[in-house]
């Protein structure tokens, strides 16, 4: 088991972005968008969030 010394907020904070960091890979690999460049991941991502909040 690890254990950790950090702060709460800064603790807190660490998850936070350790969980988003994991959905947003499991996102590039559902959608196949880590065979892309970085500009055209983000034309695909903002054309796709913005066609599901019609």
């Amino acid at each position: 088991m690890k254990v950790s010394c950090e702060a709460g907020a800064q603790g807190s904070l660490g998850r936070a972005w350790k969980q988003m960091s994991w959905l947003y890979y499991q996102y590039l690999l559902v959608t196949a968008l880590y065979m892309l460049e970085p500009w055209e991941r983000t034309i695909f991502s903002i054309l796709y969030l913005s066609s599901g909040l019609n």
